[in-house]
């Protein structure tokens, strides 16, 4: 089984407000827990620029 990910981007992009988990947009967790319950061996996320730079904060706060 895969799972193909695109929640909203907007939180995160350095075009956007990054508001990270502040955002009500914020679908990562959602995918991330998803992915979790699911067992999944292989999925896939789109990569925001910025995500592993400027948002690092988010990710380590969200996995």
């Amino acid at each position: 089984m895969l799972i193909i990910g695109d929640p909203p981007c907007q939180l995160l992009t350095v075009v956007g407000n990054q508001k990270g988990l502040g955002d009500t947009r914020d679908g990562f967790p959602i995918f991330i827990d998803a992915v979790q319950k699911l067992c999944l061996d292989i999925w896939l996320f789109e990569n925001v620029r910025g995500i592993l730079y400027t948002n690092k904060w988010y990710l380590d706060e969200t996995i």
